[in-house]
């Protein structure tokens, strides 16, 4: 199933925060085994417009041959990255969520 991994990381004046999940081609494209269509709806999905200074796109392939594309940008608080890794490997979970507030965990929330 052609999916995509998605994480982000940021910070802000309220402390850092991660975000994590698994996203379906289903949900952005009818062409549910076009790797490329689906990497294309990603890269509009992921872009932000600027806070402060660019935004920098990166596309890559990784070590198992999938496509990358990450984006990172300053804010005016601080930074915001984010990814997703096209993948099409049979390891979708619809469920997993890893959202995180690291700030409130570190003091015990």
């Amino acid at each position: 199933m052609l999916h995509a991994h998605f994480g982000s990381e940021s910070r802000d004046c309220d402390g850092r925060y991660s975000d994590g999940r698994d996203i379906a081609a289903a949900k952005f494209t009818d062409e549910l085994d076009d790797k490329h269509d689906f990497a294309e709806a990603m890269l509009v999905w992921l872009y932000r417009s600027p806070d402060v200074g660019p935004v920098s796109i990166t596309i890559d392939t990784d070590e198992r041959d999938r496509l990358v594309i990450a984006l990172s940008m300053g804010t005016d608080e601080g930074f915001y990255s984010a990814g997703v890794t096209i993948c099409e490997e049979d390891d979708f979970e619809e469920s997993y969520s890893g959202y995180r507030d690291h700030t409130a965990e570190s003091m015990g929330y």
